[in-house]
């Protein structure tokens, strides 16, 4: 049988952020929040036309803190509102986006 294949536990954590795609018509961003949150990663709500396996810029809403996602699954939830499930690279900068963004710190462990 499959076994868990999250490497960290997910916390609901709603936090507003910024989403940023870089396409062949220019840049496209929308203000977005997260539906849940982990050491490396979130889901978070889109209405972009984003596929897996593209990179995007996350963003605070104030812009002080960027960090790159990629979007590892696309999926529109039983509500029919299309989600993204981000990872980001390099975790300590996912970090101070959400600290930028007014999120409490994560738990230790998470």
């Amino acid at each position: 049988p499959p076994g868990e294949r999250r490497r960290h536990e997910r916390l609901q954590l709603f936090v507003n952020l910024r989403l940023r795609r870089l396409g062949i018509s220019g840049t496209m961003e929308e203000q977005t929040v997260t539906e849940n949150v982990s050491r490396g990663g979130a889901r978070v709500f889109t209405t972009l036309p984003v596929a897996s396996g593209e990179t995007l810029t996350v963003a605070d809403l104030d812009d002080k803190v960027a960090a790159e996602a990629v979007v590892r699954n696309v999926y529109a939830g039983p509500d029919r509102v299309t989600r993204l499930n981000l990872q980001f690279p390099d975790a300590a900068s996912f970090e101070r986006l959400l600290h930028a963004a007014g999120a409490p710190p994560l738990p230790e462990g998470l």
